[in-house]
């Protein structure tokens, strides 16, 4: 948090010219320094080779600086469908329909991601290189990276799990829960209240399929 305090300018609303100062996207380039950012254009889809290989795009943190006016405008102008549904739910902060509303609200909304509906149709965005370290942590795979192992390189909590020929591994349970987990090697395991899942760390990528089945079997019970 500190590392990206420094990035962000004291005095972002008058840096920049103020008919253009809404929006800010900020990027991530793990070998640039600041100032050395030069995206012509947001686009949340890959890009070819050669830009990567060029130099010519970032990485995108998906962290977003500005004011919230700039967002409900933002809304307005490029998702007029979202901004008619939550216009209802502003009303009803604070009072006791306010969950109900929120959830019909939800229900009812076409999902799209910010970069897709936004981003991409926005004229006021700037993009501002962070010279630190970043990593979303959306899977398992990034959680093992950057959590604290035990000297048989094993990710697993401090206490209540015995392992026992057990190497390069993620163990998740839930608090006050014991596992004994013998002959693993290079395994996720998640165990939660309800739900108990084991597979190879190379079958990551196999996890949402896992997911989806369960769902059609079982439903969002599980999930």
């Amino acid at each position: 948090m500190n590392a990206l305090r420094k990035q962000c300018p004291a005095k972002t609303s008058s840096s920049l010219p103020t008919s253009v100062t809404r929006i800010w996207c900020w990027n991530i380039c793990p070998s640039c320094g600041p100032g050395r950012c030069s995206a012509s254009r947001w686009a949340a889809t890959r890009p070819p080779a050669s830009a990567l290989q060029g130099g010519e795009v970032f990485w995108n943190s998906g962290i977003f600086v500005g004011k919230g006016s700039a967002s409900v405008e933002a809304f307005r102008r490029y998702l007029p469908e979202h901004d008619q549904l939550f216009s209802g739910v502003m009303r009803a902060l604070g009072t006791d329909a306010e969950q109900n509303v929120v959830n019909m609200a939800f229900s009812e909304c076409r999902a799209i991601s910010i970069d897709y509906g936004i981003m991409e149709k926005a004229d006021n965005v700037y993009v501002r290189c962070g010279d630190f370290g970043w990593s979303d942590v959306g899977t398992w795979g990034s959680v093992y990276q950057h959590a604290r192992k035990d000297r048989y390189a094993n990710a697993a909590p401090a206490e209540g799990c015995y392992l026992y020929d057990t190497r390069s591994s993620i163990i998740s349970l839930p608090e006050k829960k014991v596992a004994v987990i013998s002959g693993l090697k290079e395994y996720i395991v998640v165990d939660t209240d309800d739900v108990l899942m084991i597979c190879p760390r190379s079958e990551e990528q196999n996890i949402k399929k896992y997911i989806d089945e369960v769902k059609f079997h079982t439903g969002e019970k599980y999930v």
